[in-house]
């Protein structure tokens, strides 16, 4: 893949998360501000999204064999 070819596509993703974001803005929540004021903060959420992240990517890569 050519660069300008990389760049137009980085473009591209960038300006589709800003879309995202702005579209569910409200429904966003600010981790930062939250941990200021003292709030908690769960984690669940964040250990759910990794975990299947791993999963997909295990998933792909060759089973060992014994």
């Amino acid at each position: 893949m050519t660069s300008k070819r990389a760049a137009v596509r980085l473009r591209r993703l960038i300006k589709d998360l800003q879309r995202y974001l702005k579209n569910n803005q409200d429904s966003l929540v600010n981790y930062g501000q939250r941990y200021r004021s003292g709030q908690r903060v769960p984690t669940a959420f964040m250990e759910s999204a990794v975990n299947q992240l791993i999963d997909k990517r295990m998933s792909k890569s060759q089973q060992m064999r014994w």
